[in-house]
């Protein structure tokens, strides 16, 4: 840092954190999890020498004056923000692999026949990118008798066409009455009069 100008110095750290993401962050494997809690602990705490430094170096004194009232507001706001971060990145840093659990128990029901189930994906407003990728999820499930539906709440074709696209089915209701929980009740209804034994799994 000490060869360089104050400008580049200021970018030489986001540019070292841009290089790890491109080269060493993908070697990583995100199932470990002390790979998880390295990159994570590292990013809180940074996040915390940043807090420490914006508390020690850049508040305006304490006192009832607009500028103190603003500089400390908007600080501890971003020591909020921090905060909520760090439990997220503990929770996130957490890894159970079920994977031999659910290959053990996938199919439960035999001898027998597996039981109907149904996903309803519940949507509004959401732009179609997002809206595919979980219809894109749900058709992913291994299941042998499964079907996904979409319930739209705001009637758009565009939805509709996309449904026909995935082969799954399309439900949407007259009125808007009770938000989610009214999307969700009518047209669970209208799907289970086609399969009585079905199962009910929601999806947002």
């Amino acid at each position: 840092m000490l060869l360089l100008s104050p400008i580049a110095a200021a970018f030489a750290g986001a540019a070292f954190i841009v290089g790890l993401c491109f080269t060493v962050f993908p070697l990583l494997n995100p199932m470990k999890w002390y790979w998880r809690t390295l990159v994570l602990g590292t990013a809180a705490l940074l996040s915390w020498r940043y807090t420490t430094w914006r508390f020690s170096e850049t508040l305006a004194p304490l006192d009832w004056t607009a500028d103190a009232l603003f500089s400390w507001g908007f600080a501890v706001l971003e020591a909020l923000t921090v905060l909520s971060s760090t439990i997220a990145f503990f929770i996130l840093s957490r890894v159970k692999d079920r994977t031999a659990e659910a290959d053990q128990y996938s199919e439960w029901w035999l001898p027998g026949e597996a039981p109907h189930v149904d996903v309803f994906i519940t949507t509004y407003n959401e732009p179609s990118e997002v809206l595919e990728r979980t219809i894109v999820g749900a058709t992913e499930i291994r299941y042998p008798r499964l079907r996904i539906f979409v319930l739209d709440d705001g009637a758009r074709n565009w939805v509709r066409q996309l449904c026909e696209l995935h082969e799954i089915g399309y439900l949407a209701r007259a009125n808007k009455e009770h938000a989610k929980a009214g999307n969700i009740n009518p047209c669970t209804s209208r799907a289970r009069s086609r399969s009585r034994t079905a199962s009910l799994c929601c999806c947002t």
